[in-house]
């Protein structure tokens, strides 16, 4: 254990006290919980977090804290850090003033191998046990010595588990994570909808069932409350109700918390808004009152906190990831790249063109076909069907953002985006008139020339030929956040074609596809099957639907697939192996009650040439944020609040 060092405590007042070898001179004053968290550990490297505590009665104005840690500190965040085994770490401008009560929390990266360590600085009136989660129970204000002695420092210890956002354990929430109000823990807080229902979901594995205090830290800049509902295994163990009032402004953190029931093994906690304007912020959930672990969210009991079998940079990754943001205004992967390997290209749609509202599809046609840079709100139900090769059918052409004014916008005609560029489409429902045939119109067709395409947020079902074909040649496209569905079994059930045929010689070196968070359900074949492109899939759920499920991807001639951080459910071959092409299977990819092949094949695939490390979340926790947030659910979504 390490020396503790002398550090100020500065009050309000202007005066200071050293608690170094000096009695404690409030008389209220309690110890602080400075805790040391292993947060992801991936044995040549580690994540990690240190909370303090203000267990005083009076606000302290600038704090600091060292250790002693086992690995190398390589980079640190919420903090300025020094020293070099001892680090010290101390406060930053937004999060140096602490009120009674009040905590701040900060991370970092070391390499090396991961030990809890101990802590002391200006608020840290013990140290941290040797367990993955301690924190410090306040000492009696009659205490005199700076430093409790090792045996009052293991009688007040008691182990708790925070779950953060873009950690093990934290599943969804309907909205987005945010970082835009201070104040907050790990990489960002919770930020549902504001609408009645709108939830944040969590899994958590206890090691006996027992009674267990959750406590949520959340801010709430509103004038009323934002209460939510709390439900302990969809309600089976417990149907509680969590008062979250006003905090006065959204950078004023406090807690609540409540006592409940927990089984022995997974449990889900979920937390419903109860009032339109839906739940208060949410920055952390912690559970204390016995032995804890991150759960699994899909629903398989985790004694343990998972670790990625993929690289340390995966891992390092997952566990500080902020996804929920990009599902609101970042495009990422290959639509934002200038072919295979090129440099990076904005993708903007319409841009900064003033919005316009069309409510019939001549008016849709006719704006999104012109010459001009266009943002499209579609209001309400436009188009009138179509069958095979006749009917309404929607040509967009380059500049152009299409979107859903609400959420579940139907468009009643397919998309057909040829020869165009710099193409947004989102917030859309696209409904196939039931037919199959392989010569009948996709849901959605990109072709030629076409390049720079994000599709984003949308539901595409029964497709008659195919759901979402990209082909003949075009490039760069993202699909995130979109369903690709079928709800019967017509025999064809073909999703995502990538190249029409074998013989496609335009196609070579084009075909850069990304498909990230998206929800593959009842497909037959195609999810996606290509030729000659470079295929990343990564973070998608596939489920049957209740459909007979047969091949997922699949790469053909001269095509590489990535396979990364997927879900699979029921999927009789989840990887088909194909002759040609090549399939690298990587990362943490659940295979849930499969069968076939799903593993590598043909040889390494290719390294994407953009960085998305920053949204890649762990394959457990998939199934939860994509059921969540796949579809065309944006609220408000013209303006993407």
């Amino acid at each position: 254990m390490m020396n503790h060092k002398h550090c100020k405590l500065i009050k309000k007042s202007g005066r200071s006290l050293l608690l170094a070898n000096l009695a404690l001179a409030v008389s209220s004053a309690a110890w602080a919980d400075c805790s040391y968290t292993i947060t992801n550990n991936w044995g040549s490297g580690y994540t990690g977090e240190i909370k303090v505590t203000n267990n005083t009665n009076q606000t302290v104005n600038g704090w600091s804290v060292s250790w002693r840690d086992s690995g190398t500190i390589t980079s640190s965040w919420n903090a300025s850090l020094s020293g070099s085994n001892p680090y010290t770490a101390t406060s930053v401008d937004w999060n140096r003033t602490l009120a009674p009560n009040a905590s701040a929390t900060f991370g970092f990266q070391g390499t090396g191998s991961a030990s809890v360590a101990a802590v002391s600085g200006s608020l840290c009136g013990a140290a941290a046990s040797s367990s993955s989660k301690s924190s410090v129970a306040p000492s009696s204000a009659a205490q005199s010595s700076a430093a409790p002695s090792s045996k009052a420092a293991s009688s007040v210890a008691a182990s708790a588990l925070i779950l953060q956002e873009g950690q093990n354990g934290f599943c969804s929430v309907n909205g987005t994570i945010d970082s835009d109000n201070s104040g907050y823990t790990g990489s960002g807080f919770a930020n549902t909808e504001n609408a009645q229902g709108t939830a944040v979901s969590w899994a958590v594995s206890a090691a006996n069932s027992s009674r267990y205090t959750l406590t949520f830290r959340y801010a709430n800049g509103g004038t009323s409350p934002r209460n939510g509902s709390l439900l302990i295994n969809g309600g089976s163990n417990g149907n509680y109700t969590v008062e979250l009032p006003s905090t006065g402004s959204w950078t004023n953190w406090q807690t609540a918390s409540i006592e409940v029931d927990l089984v022995q093994g997974n449990n889900s906690v979920k937390l419903t808004a109860v009032g339109a304007e839906g739940l208060s912020n949410i920055d952390s959930l912690q559970i204390s009152g016995g032995p804890t672990a991150p759960g699994s969210c899909s629903g398989t009991t985790s004694s343990a906190p998972k670790s990625s079998a993929s690289s340390s940079t995966t891992t390092s990754a997952a566990s500080s990831s902020s996804v929920p943001t990009s599902q609101c205004n970042t495009v990422m992967g290959y639509a934002t790249r200038s072919g295979r390997t090129g440099g990076a290209v904005s993708v903007t749609g319409g841009g900064n063109a003033t919005p316009i509202v069309v409510k019939t599809f001549a008016d849709l046609v006719k704006y999104a076909t012109d010459s001009s840079p266009r943002v499209i709100h579609i209001d309400g139900t436009v188009g009138s069907g179509w069958s095979g090769t006749n009917g309404d059918r929607l040509s967009i052409g380059s500049n152009k953002t299409i979107v859903g004014l609400r959420p579940g916008t139907q468009l009643r005609a397919p998309i057909h985006i040829k020869n165009a560029s710099n193409v947004i489409v989102r917030n859309l429902v696209i409904k196939g008139p039931g037919s199959n045939s392989d010569q009948a119109w996709d849901n959605l067709n990109i072709e030629g020339t076409s390049k720079n395409i994000w599709i984003d947020h949308n539901e595409f079902w029964d497709g008659q030929d195919g759901n979402a074909d990209v082909v003949k040649g075009a490039d760069n496209v993202t699909f995130t956040w979109n369903i690709f569905g079928y709800t019967t079994n017509g025999g064809h059930n073909f999703s995502n074609l990538v190249a029409s045929s074998d013989n496609e010689p335009v196609s070579e070196g084009k075909l850069n596809i990304t498909f990230m968070f998206n929800h593959f359900k009842g497909v037959a074949q195609r999810a996606p099957r290509c030729r000659y492109g470079n295929i990343h899939v990564v973070n998608n759920l596939f489920t049957t639907g209740g459909l007979p499920s047969q091949m997922a991807i699949s790469a053909g001639v001269q095509c590489k697939a990535v396979v990364e951080n997927n879900h699979f459910i029921g999927i009789s071959e989840p990887v088909h192996q194909r002759s040609g092409g090549a399939a690298e299977v990587r990362g943490s990819n659940i295979f849930e009650n499969t069968s076939g092949d799903k593993t590598s094949y043909g040889g390494s695939a290719f390294v994407p040439p953009y960085q998305y490390t920053s949204v890649l979340v762990d394959g457990s926790r998939v199934k939860g944020m994509v059921e969540a947030g796949a579809g065309a659910t944006l609220k408000d979504a013209a303006a993407c609040k």
